[in-house]
């Protein structure tokens, strides 16, 4: 996954799986806001490794593609409407 100034690619969601792994969907995002989905993945956490807080401090992660997620890309997209929704209010509400 990777952004530049807020376009690229983002992984939203994170849908706990019972072996400790999680699911996350990997987004097409402009300024950040997820536009369409591209695939889903089971990210699986490795052993962490420490390091002083905030410097050399690590997690490392495996992913793996699985079928697209529909019910997270549905979550996905209703959390983005509520938000842009409620940006959009508060601005038009402001004067």
């Amino acid at each position: 996954m990777f952004t530049f100034n807020g376009i690229g690619t983002r992984l939203y969601g994170h849908a706990v799986q019972p072996d400790g792994s999680y699911i996350a969907t990997k987004w097409a995002v402009i300024l950040f806001v997820p536009i369409f989905p591209l695939e889903s993945h089971r990210v699986i956490i490795k052993e962490p490794t420490y390091g002083t807080p905030l410097i050399n401090s690590t997690t490392s992660y495996f992913s793996q593609a699985i079928p697209l997620d529909h019910g997270q890309v549905l979550r996905t997209y209703a959390v983005t409407a509520a938000i842009i929704g409620g940006l959009a209010w508060v601005i038009a509400n402001s004067h």
